[in-house]
């Protein structure tokens, strides 16, 4: 579920908590990871941010701090 706050100079989703914890932590704690999994997150980081940018969103705030693990 998600809320929409706009006006005329921003829109503001704001969007279900995610219980995986941030990519930053995860990766803090294992250091080095395998190339297999790298690949895979990778894969969807890229993946995400092709279709924010398909549909015109910018995130302005793309850092490991806010991208949520499963």
């Amino acid at each position: 579920m998600k809320t929409v706050f706009e006006n005329r100079e921003k829109m503001v989703l704001v969007m279900e908590y995610a219980a995986g914890g941030e990519l930053y932590d995860y990766l803090s704690e294992r250091k080095v990871l395998p190339e297999e999994e790298a690949r895979r997150i990778f894969r969807q980081v890229a993946s995400a941010v092709y279709y924010c940018h398909k549909h015109k969103i910018c995130h302005r705030d793309l850092k490991l701090e806010n991208i949520f693990t499963g």
